[in-house]
């Protein structure tokens, strides 16, 4: 669970499937939950909230980029505005390109 939200900008990535699965986790039987990026370890409670929070991110970002789009933004200028990363870390190319190829998505 990065800081920035949920990843699934490559050619591979489902959003659907990306919600689904992080709604299974809720439903593991498990006093202690680890995750592989940041925080780590979270319990229960912790975790169910943390993951209703993670996986908000993903409407927060369809509703940014629909606004974006009927004010006029082009795809160009929608790269530049980071709704993935943060618009500074823009400046790296590879996080450009998953930028771009997330607002694809």
């Amino acid at each position: 669970m990065t800081y920035f939200g949920p990843w699934y900008n490559g050619t591979d990535g489902n959003i659907e499937d990306f919600i689904a699965s992080g709604k299974r986790l809720l439903t593991l039987d498990a006093d202690t939950y680890i995750t592989g990026h940041q925080r780590g370890i979270f319990s229960k409670q912790e975790f169910k909230q943390a993951m209703e929070q993670f996986l908000a991110i993903i409407e927060k970002r369809d509703e940014t980029i629909e606004q974006n789009v009927r004010q006029g933004l082009t795809f160009e200028e929608l790269t530049k505005i980071g709704i993935f990363y943060p618009r500074k870390s823009l400046e790296k190319n590879l996080l450009l390109t998953w930028e771009r190829s997330g607002i694809h998505s």
